[in-house]
């Protein structure tokens, strides 16, 4: 029984460093000078918009929801803090499920497509 049980816990060692080393990889993101990665997705329009379209801008990737009440208190400020910063993009990337509450939330804070 020594030599299975052995083998076994040698496998699971070998599982966990793996694990630790494609986590810390994972975690490193972008390092200073590096661009980001090419990244693309579609607007409430349906039109593509791409990462390289905002080279040369301060970019601000916000993740937010309409259920989620912070966000609801942030989205005016960065309403207000786009509007007063040209050199800045902020794009809102929406974790709801469907499209029809992000419209409505669009209309209620009067939030505008930029480009």
């Amino acid at each position: 029984w020594t030599i299975p049980i052995v083998l076994i816990v040698v496998c699971f060692a070998a599982y966990l460093v793996a694990r630790h080393h494609r986590r810390a990889n994972l975690s490193s993101g972008a390092q200073p000078g590096q661009l980001a990665p090419e990244f693309s997705l579609k607007d409430l329009r349906g039109q593509t918009i791409n990462l390289v379209d905002y080279r040369g801008k301060v970019l601000l990737l916000n993740f937010w929801a309409t259920w989620c009440e912070p966000c609801r208190q942030e989205i005016p400020e960065f309403i207000q803090l786009q509007n007063t910063n040209p050199n800045l993009q902020i794009v809102g990337i929406s974790l709801d499920d469907s499209e029809e509450p992000v419209h409505t939330f669009y209309n209620q804070f009067k939030m505008y497509l930029n480009r």
